[in-house]
């Protein structure tokens, strides 16, 4: 988790929105990825699942994009 500096100026409603939204974050490789997506399709009966990657550097994001594609056809 994040550093306890990074909540000093947050309120405990936006803590807990920033908080939530990690516990669902899922970052790695191709297999750690796929077995992410599924356990949270399971956890959640989610029939889809939306992907955001907030990456400044471009070819990044892109490569974040083509992982889940990757993890998908597994």
């Amino acid at each position: 988790m994040a550093p306890e500096s990074l909540w000093e100026n947050w309120n405990e409603q936006q803590r807990y929105s920033a908080e939530s939204q990690l516990s669902e974050t899922i970052i790695g490789e191709v297999s750690k990825v796929a077995h992410g997506l599924k356990h949270l399709a399971t956890r959640t009966s989610a029939d889809e699942i939306l992907v955001q990657a907030q990456i400044f550097d471009h070819a990044a994001r892109i490569r974040s994009h083509e992982i889940v594609v990757e993890a998908l056809e597994k």
